[in-house]
């Protein structure tokens, strides 16, 4: 397979996307050569779908691979024409993102892609590659499902209530065929957009909120056209947008909907701490009508100020010295009520330092114990907050060229970077998601295991003199990682 991957709309501004490729394509970049096929990304909204087809025949490309997360209607005709010379040109198209999963028949004859992909992505092209790179035999397994006009769909579907199992590989993300049952799970958004500009996100500064009476009727849509059980709340800027907006909302979801499904708002520390002053009384009665049926998800990435700007969560160092303030009362305050609060992190980036990376991680430790029951990091892998990948942090503000490893400054965070990718923290990581099947109140003590063992590897990381470290580069790494070497034995 000689592909090229496009998407077909960003927010990022001309200047800044046209070399800084969304993660979602990144990753299946990276995905599609490791499994022998060779892939570029050409951004489909910066060369606009005339020019990309363009380059898709120069490239003498087999394959092209677009995302679509939405289409305006002055830009079907401009998307036709595209499609239509690809399949003059014996190119195989492939369409993904959320769009395909979404969209009615009129999307499939429009367009006439030949091969839609649904759900994740990863987990088709990991079965491609498996049967021959031939999509025809990929019609004998369950992830075909149909077609819709001329275009075979392949995927799970997440209505079906699957979600396939990610498992950690030494050397990246291995995809399991076995599934896992999960109730349906709805995503409203109560916004397009986004007003912040994390480096691994591709919105950026540009929102618009819905109406409360819009967000109440794509939630009714979930849960009672569509059965969902539980509802990951996208976009909770909106309560942070209008307090009249926020408290109509509150007062129509607590009216209809606060206790038959399970809730997951997923807010930043700032904006979930603003609903918490600005809508206090309506949000700790939605949390009693919720029955314990209420968590809050945040990406908090960092407490160390230099970091979340280098992240871009922040945009001023007064603000970034707020944030461990507000996670601390967001943390208190979820105790009071029942609340679960979940966290995400991004510990290490490719500037990261040794103390910095070591003071982030005893920033968690200090929260994990005072919060044994309210405070998680994100469900899956134990590692995989604290991994450094092209496909995260690198993709907005690093060079792409540079490999996994090539791109850590500090050359000790090198030997990190080698311990989280090494055999012996897989399966550490593997035998700690097993025990926590049907235990999840005890989550946060073993992701305390994983702190303190991380805090072990820095601290033997740190003993090494630096002249013995000038060495230390993508070779030696990945002999550590592939072979597992005694290095790590006694951590």
């Amino acid at each position: 397979m000689q592909i090229v991957l496009s998407n077909s709309v960003s927010f990022r501004n001309l200047s800044r996307r046209a070399h800084n490729e969304p993660a979602n394509l990144l990753g299946m970049h990276h995905l599609i050569n490791r499994l022998g096929g060779r892939s570029q990304i050409e951004l489909g909204d910066v060369c606009g779908p005339a020019q990309l087809a363009r380059l898709v025949k120069a490239d003498g490309a087999d394959t092209c691979g677009v995302s679509f997360t939405t289409i305006s209607n002055d830009q079907i005709a401009d998307w036709r024409q595209f499609f239509s010379e690809m399949r003059e040109a014996g190119v195989t198209t492939i369409v993904g993102g959320l769009l395909p999963y979404l969209a009615t028949d009129q999307f499939y004859t429009e367009l006439e892609p030949d091969i839609a992909v649904i759900g994740e992505g990863e987990l088709v092209f990991q079965a491609y590659f498996d049967h021959g790179a031939s999509w025809s035999a990929l019609e004998q397994l369950p992830l075909y499902r149909g077609v819709r006009g001329s275009t075979r769909i392949f995927g799970y579907d997440f209505q079906d209530r699957h979600i396939p199992r990610v498992a950690l590989s030494s050397l990246g993300y291995k995809r399991e065929y076995s599934l896992e049952m999960f109730d349906f799970i709805g995503r409203p958004y109560l916004q397009n957009g986004c007003p912040a500009s994390c480096i691994f996100c591709p919105s950026d500064f540009k929102v618009r909120y819905k109406t409360p009476r819009a967000a109440i009727e794509e939630i009714g849509h979930l849960v009672d056209e569509r059965s969902a059980v539980k509802l990951d709340v996208l976009g909770t800027d909106f309560f942070a947008s209008s307090r009249h907006a926020a408290m109509t909302l509150m007062a129509l979801i607590s009216e209809y909907y606060a206790g038959s499904v399970e809730w997951l708002f997923n807010a930043r520390p700032d904006t979930f701490w603003r609903m918490i002053n600005n809508e206090r009384r309506a949000l700790e009665l939605f949390a009693g009508e919720a029955n314990g049926q209420l968590k809050i998800q945040q990406g908090i990435e960092s407490f160390l100020p230099k970091r979340r700007i280098r992240l871009g969560k922040d945009h001023t160092p007064a603000r970034a010295e707020q944030i461990p303030g507000l996670v601390d009362q967001t943390l208190a305050w979820c105790r009071e009520n029942g609340v679960v609060l979940q966290a995400s992190f991004i510990t290490v980036d490719p500037e990261s330092t040794l103390d910095e990376f070591e003071a982030d991680l005893r920033e968690i430790k200090k929260r994990l114990e005072q919060y044994p029951d309210h405070f998680e990091v994100v469900p899956g892998s134990l590692h995989n907050p604290l991994q450094v990948l092209p496909l995260t942090v690198s993709a907005k503000r690093y060079d792409t060229g540079q490999k996994q490893f090539g791109f850590a400054q500090d050359i000790r965070m090198r030997l990190i970077f080698a311990y989280i990718y090494s055999q012996k923290a897989k399966e550490e990581d593997n035998r700690l998601v097993l025990e926590e099947a049907g235990r999840r109140r005890e989550f946060s003590q073993r992701t305390i295991e994983v702190v303190n063992r991380l805090l072990a590897v820095a601290h033997k990381v740190r003993s090494i003199p630096m002249d013995q470290l000038t060495k230390i580069g993508r070779p030696v790494v990945l002999q550590l990682m592939e072979n597992n070497l005694d290095f790590f034995a006694d951590v």
